[in-house]
C-alpha cells in the first residue's frame, strides 16, 4: 500500500500564496494542514485542506491534533516560503522507501534576503528536520519525554525566500519570536529584566561576528538587527506569559 503523506505548513499573514508549494508537491501528499497564527481567512487554494487556528502559539497542542486526525504515515513540516524541486521530491519518496522510522529527513535551507541570498547568519545553511515517520513525528513533538532528533542530511539545499517586504518579514520573526517563548514556558525556563536586556545584544554580537554576518554587507547589518530583535521579543513574551499579560 501506497505510504499517506501529510503537509504541515503555516500561515503566518494573510497574503500568503500557498499554491507554489502545494503545486511542487501535488502527487506526493494526500492531506494538507494549515496552521494559522492569526485570524485571517486564507487564500484559496487548488486543494482541499484543514485549518486550525494556532493563535496561542503552541505547536505542540496543533500537532497532537493532527496527528490524531490524520492518518498519514508520514508528515513533511514545511514553510509556505520553502521552494521545492523535483530532486527534493525524489529525495522524500527514497527516505520513504528506506523507511527510517528512527530518524527524520533534513535539508540545510538557503535564505534569501531583500536582493540576493544570505551567505553568512545563524539561518544560512541551517540544518532543518522536515519529514517525519508517525511514529517518529509522535516522539519527536508530542511524546512528554522528547526525544533528541536523529537526522538523515540530505546533500540538496532547500531555498527559503521569506522576503516579500519588511513589514511580512519582522512579523514573521516575532511570531516565531511567540512560538519559541511558548516552548520555554512549557520547558519552565524563566526569563529576567537582565536577560532582556543583554540576550538581544548578545546575538547581535554573535550574528555580526562570530557568525560572520558583517560580510553580508549593509543586508548582514539588518538582518543582524532584526535577529537581536526577535530574541527581544521572544525573551519579552516569555516575561510577560508568567505574568499572564497578553
Amino acid at each position: 500500500m501506497k505510504n499517506k503523506v501529510a503537509l504541515i505548513t503555516f500561515q503566518y499573514h494573510q497574503n500568503i500564496n500557498f499554491e507554489p508549494l502545494i503545486n511542487s508537491l501535488n502527487d506526493f501528499i494526500s492531506e494538507i494542514f494549515i496552521l494559522s497564527f492569526d485570524n485571517n481567512d486564507i487564500k484559496s487554494t487548488s486543494r482541499e485542506v484543514t485549518f486550525l487556528d494556532c493563535t496561542d502559539f503552541d505547536l505542540e497542542i496543533s500537532y497532537k491534533k493532527i496527528y490524531n486526525s490524520s492518518d498519514a504515515d508520514f508528515f513533511l513540516i514545511l514553510s509556505p516560503f520553502d521552494r521545492i524541486h523535483d530532486g527534493t521530491v525524489t529525495e522524500f519518496k527514497t527516505f520513504i522507501d528506506k523507511r527510517h522510522p528512527d530518524k527524520c529527513l533534513a535539508f540545510k535551507k538557503q535564505i534569501d534576503f531583500i536582493d540576493g541570498s544570505i551567505n553568512y547568519s545563524s539561518l544560512s545553511k541551517k540544518t532543518i528536520p522536515v519529514l517525519f515517520s508517525k511514529e517518529y513525528f509522535k516522539a519527536f513533538f508530542i511524546s512528554e519525554q522528547k526525544i533528541k532528533p536523529v537526522l538523515y542530511t540530505s546533500k540538496q539545499l532547500i531555498n527559503y525566500h521569506p522576503y516579500n517586504n519588511f513589514d511580512q518579514f519582522n512579523s514573521l520573526l516575532t511570531i516565531e519570536a511567540q512560538i519559541n517563548a511558548m516552548r520555554s514556558y512549557r520547558l519552565r525556563k524563566k526569563s529576567y529584566l537582565i536577560r532582556i536586556l543583554n540576550e538581544p545584544f548578545k546575538v547581535f554580537l554573535y550574528e555580526l561576528f562570530f557568525m560572520k554576518c558583517i560580510f553580508n554587507g549593509f543586508n548582514g547589518l539588518i538582518l543582524a538587527n532584526l535577529l537581536a530583535f526577535k530574541k527581544f521579543k521572544e525573551e519579552l513574551f516569555l516575561w510577560m506569559k508568567y505574568r499572564h499579560i497578553d
